[in-house]
Parts: C-alpha cells; sequence; structure tokens
C-alpha cells in the first residue's frame, strides 16, 4: 500500500522568474536579469526573475495564478506547494530544461520528496524534466497536477522503509503518487520507475501510485489519474489501492486510460480502471480484486489477469481469478461492436451481468466459479453467445432476445461421452429465454428454466 502518513512529499522549485502586479522592472534590467536569474515568475500582469525555484514559489499567494519558467537547467531544494487549501493555480514551464532536487521536502519528519503539492491548490509541471538522486518519490500529490510533456525521472530513486509496530519493511518504488485531487497526464510524457533487476528486498516498483486514503483530510475527495487522449509518452506500472485511517469519506480511486497505451502491469487492490471508449490499451499483467470497465467500441488485451473485465455500455460486474495462469489471454475486439473475445480458464467468483454486448465468444474457454459465501455466481447475457470449444460450468442466464449459437465441438466432460453447449452442475440453475438460433445440448444436472424460448434447431 502506499502509506502516506510515513513518506509525505514536496514540490521542487529551482530558478523562476516571477512577475508580481505591483512591480516593474524596466527593459535594460530585465535583459540582464534574465540572463543571470534561473526562473522568471509570471502573474499576468508584470514579471519578476529570481535566482532559485524557491525563491519563485515562495512569492505566490493564497489565491494567486502564476506561470514560473525555467530559464536554465538548474538545481535547489525540492518543489513544495502549500499550504492546504491554499488555492493557488501554479504552472511551472521547464522550457525543455532539466530540474534536478537535490533537498527534498515533504511534511516534517518525512521530507523524501522531489515534489510536495497540497490539496486545494492547481499545479502542472509542462516541457522539461524533474530529476533526482537523493528522493524516494519523485513527486507526492493531493493537489489538482497536470503533467504535460514532461519527463518525470525515478531512475535514481533511493530505498525507503515503512515504521510497521516498531518494525522497518521495505517500501515499494513510485515514482509519482497520489492520494487526494485529479492527476491528468497528457502529451510526451514520461515517467521512469526504478530498475528493481538487482533489487533483493522484495520491493516492487511502480511508476504511478494510486491510493484512496480514507482519513478525515482526504476521505471526501478521492482521487483520480486520467491519461489524455493527447498522451504519448510513455510509464511503466501502475498500482491502485487505499489506506483506511478511520474517515467517513465514501470516495475512490480510479483511472481513466483515454488514450492508446501499454502497461507492463497493472495492480487493482481497489478502486476502478476505466479504458475510454475506442480506445486500445494492452496490459501484460492485471491483478487485484478492483473493477476493470472497457468503453464502447474500446480494445483491452491482457496476457496475464486475475480479473477478467468486460465492456457492458460502460461498466463491469466480473470479478474472477485465473485458474490457469499459462497462455491467458482476454481481447476485447470491437471491430465488431462489442464483440468480446475470452479464452483462457477462469473462477466466477461473483454474479456477472453483461448488457448490450452484440457477441460475447468464449473460444477455447473453461469457465468456472467458486462459491461466494455459500452462493453460485451466475452468468447473464443480453446479447448473442457463442461457445466454441469451451467448458462453460456456470450457471448461465441468457435473456431479452439473447441468441445462443455454438460451433465446433464443446466437451464439457473429460470423458468425451457427452458434447455439450451447456451444462448444468448440481445445485446449478441456468434459465433461458429468447430466441436460440443453432442445435443446442445442455446436460443437465441441476435445474434448467425456460421463458418464452424458442429453439431453431433440435
Amino acid at each position: 500500500k502506499l502509506l502516506v502518513a510515513i513518506l509525505a512529499f514536496s514540490m521542487i522549485v529551482v530558478g523562476c522568474a516571477v512577475m508580481l502586479g505591483d512591480s516593474t522592472v524596466d527593459a535594460a534590467a530585465s535583459d540582464t536579469q534574465e540572463q543571470t536569474s534561473t526562473v522568471s515568475y509570471d502573474d499576468g500582469s508584470t514579471t519578476v526573475y529570481y535566482d532559485t525555484l524557491t525563491e519563485a514559489l515562495s512569492a505566490v499567494k493564497d489565491g494567486d495564478k502564476v506561470t514560473i519558467t525555467l530559464l536554465k537547467d538548474s538545481e535547489g531544494r525540492g518543489i513544495q506547494v502549500t499550504p492546504t487549501d491554499g488555492n493557488k493555480t501554479i504552472t511551472i514551464d521547464f522550457a525543455g530544461f532539466t530540474y534536478n532536487v537535490t533537498e527534498t521536502v515533504g511534511s516534517t519528519g518525512t521530507e523524501t520528496s522531489a515534489a510536495q503539492l497540497l490539496k486545494g491548490n492547481t499545479v502542472t509541471f509542462k516541457n522539461g524534466t524533474l530529476a533526482s538522486d537523493n528522493a524516494l518519490r519523485m513527486i507526492q500529490n493531493y493537489s489538482d497536477l497536470t503533467l504535460e510533456d514532461m519527463t518525470i525521472d525515478g531512475s535514481n530513486m533511493l530505498p525507503g522503509y515503512y515504521n510497521i509496530n516498531g518494525e522497518s519493511v521495505p517500501a515499494d518504488y513510485v515514482s509519482v503518487a497520489t492520494n487526494c485531487g485529479e492527476v491528468v497526464i497528457k502529451g510526451e510524457t514520461n515517467i521512469i520507475q526504478k530498475d528493481i533487476s538487482n533489487d533483493a528486498t522484495g520491493r516492487s516498483t511502480y511508476s504511478i501510485g494510486v491510493s484512496y486514503w480514507n482519513n478525515s483530510t482526504y476521505g471526501a475527495e478521492g482521487t483520480s489519474l486520467t491519461f489524455d487522449t493527447t498522451f504519448t509518452g510513455e510509464v511503466g506500472n501502475i498500482q491502485m489501492d487505499w489506506s483506511d485511517d478511520g474517515g467517513a469519506g465514501t470516495a475512490t480511486a480510479e483511472i481513466f486510460v483515454n488514450a492508446n497505451m501499454s502497461f507492463p502491469v497493472v495492480d487493482i487492490q481497489y478502486g476502478k480502471f476505466t479504458v475510454g471508449e475506442g480506445t486500445t490499451v494492452n496490459i501484460d499483467s492485471i491483478t487485484g480484486s478492483g473493477e476493470v470497465s472497457v468503453g464502447n467500441r474500446a480494445t483491452l488485451n491482457v496476457d496475464y489477469s486475475t480479473i477478467i473485465p468486460t465492456t457492458t455500455s460502460g461498466t463491469v460486474n466480473i470479478n474472477a481469478n485465473v485458474v490457469n495462469d499459462t497462455d491467458t489471454l482476454i481481447s476485447f475486439n470491437n471491430n465488431k461492436s462489442d464483440y468480446i473475445v475470452i479464452t483462457g480458464a477462469f473462477d466466477l467468483t461473483k454474479d456477472v451481468v453483461i448488457e448490450d454486448v452484440d457477441t460475447l465468444v468464449f473460444e477455447n474457454a473453461t469457465v468456472d466459479y467458486v462459491l461466494n459465501a455459500g452462493k453460485v455466481p451466475t452468468l447473464t447475457i443480453e446479447g448473442a453467445l457463442e461457445s466454441n470449444s469451451s467448458y462453460l460450468y456456470i450457471p448461465v442466464i441468457l435473456k431479452d432476445q439473447a441468441v445462443y449459437s455454438a460451433t465446433g465441438t464443446h466437451n464439457l466432460e473429460s470423458n468425451g461421452d457427452l458434447q455439450d453447449d451447456i451444462r448444468v452442475g448440481f445445485g446449478d440453475t441456468l434459465t433461458m429465454s429468447g430466441t436460440v438460433s443453432d442445435d443446442l445440448i445442455v446436460d443437465v444436472f441441476g435445474t434448467l428454466v425456460t421463458s418464452d424460448l424458442t429453439i431453431n434447431g433440435t
């Protein structure tokens, strides 16, 4: 988990020029200052120059809207935007330069971040690189944050530890962590994670961690991460989880992917991961117990999964565990509208409802279930179902003019004596309505219920 109480973070700002509403700078002085200063500060009416980014940030008052621009590569104290609910709107334009944090920032006693951005402020980093050899985390965010055409370089982050009941426990590496507010990533933004190929401590590494912190300060707001339609960069692993500090909040953590992109690992322990309409997302491994939603005309390709995502007009009601984790593929191919193919072996752990899907295909799949509080989960499909050489050991409910068709051989018993389209196991119930367009063989050990059912085959 991203335990924000332990690792707090501050923003680092270096060499800025600042515009102050009541200040004036003559042309000659301005030219000289621009040549010798590190940053410029612009509040929309005046430009002021500063030797350090920290000085420029310190000049921003609550409620101000300013742009701070780097004038050269520089280094210094971390970027810190305070206070909480300061209502500051700050854009830091790195202007193609690199800011290297040599002194980390954060809450008292946990000054471990290259940047700390507090709740109630709006911050934009754009057009450059944030780096550090001294940080345990590159950005700790609680603000509304936009990263545009940025490189957040976490490749040199230092190892951190949690103090849990007096025991020092290795903390995962996280380049960008958010516990409150909305984070939007645009353009060619690259978030580099720590390489742990030679790390023997058991740590994981993530480009981004999204964690809902349910406490009195952040519980009501929650946090989200959005990859904008303009995103063309690269990120590594993603984690989403939560920490419960006794708050009364009902918010959550969410990730929205609205750009075509790939992830090595997506770990969803809490919250919801949404693939936007018309978007193609490739994931090597998706694990956890959270929700996954795939929008209309979207494509999600997953090599390994402990969650079965699907699209049901933008909602997901599927949560499953992989039985056979070899060559498991979940593919959402929307060349046909909402054409979903599921292959591999899965156990359903709760009821699944798939609505408004043109065609759901089980291709060489084995779909079984695990009792959930003594209840057998059901699969309800409103649309067309195709079952090709698959083993379906689950209660299937076809309704609202659903069409069931089967091609190939459906060996639902290992001895091959029966070739079934659907098997209803002991204690299971299959409910069918609508029109069945092909020959149908149902192996019934439990209960078969039909309602307004038409079978065009035999």
